[in-house]
């Protein structure tokens, strides 16, 4: 009985403190070494689903970003970074949002040229029509995953979050990416 009490007391106790749009904006630059006011936005609208002036708990912070640090299978923590940026929540992503995401960020930084990797596929196969393609691929996250199999936002998201790092070789194709 005194367990559950706890736990109850715990978890009350983690909800008082919050995060603001304001924090995490300010803090986005400490944590993950390059600022993107852009990005910090998109973080914080995808914790508060989409809710404007909205203080977000740590139980809120802590499911959204658990699926980072579960290797139950490869692909959870690819997903978490994916449904980061599904900013609409509609199982794909929007390449206006993506190209708003690339504008506003560091350009020699892992994430930005994953970022524009994505935007190479959607342009090559979409607007240009190379490959034989005849109908228009979606960026869903068989396309991301297929595209990106390690995002380096894992890495970096879970590095700033729970402390802990281990670097992986990056894809050789979007480091080597042409602009």
């Amino acid at each position: 009985m005194a367990g559950k009490f706890e736990d109850q007391t715990k978890k009350r106790k983690l909800s008082s403190y919050v995060l603001t749009e304001e924090s995490i904006i300010k803090n986005f630059e400490s944590l993950f070494g390059h600022p993107s006011e852009c990005y910090a936005k998109i973080f914080y609208l995808k914790l508060s689903n989409q809710k404007d002036q909205a203080k977000i708990n740590f139980m809120r912070f802590q499911e959204v970003l658990m699926g980072l640090v579960d290797d139950s299978n490869k692909d959870n923590a690819n997903r978490a970074c994916f449904n980061i940026l599904d900013f609409k929540g509609q199982g794909q992503l929007d390449i206006m949002f993506l190209i708003q995401i690339y504008n506003n960020t560091s350009r020699d930084t892992l994430f930005a040229q994953e970022i524009l990797a994505l935007i190479r596929v959607y342009k090559q196969k979409n607007i240009l029509l190379q490959g034989g393609y005849r109908r228009q691929i979606v960026l869903n996250f068989a396309t991301f995953n297929g595209l990106i199999p390690k995002s380096c936002m894992v890495d970096e998201l879970q590095y700033a979050c729970f402390g802990e790092y281990v670097p992986k070789k990056v894809t050789a194709g979007l480091v080597t990416a042409k602009l």
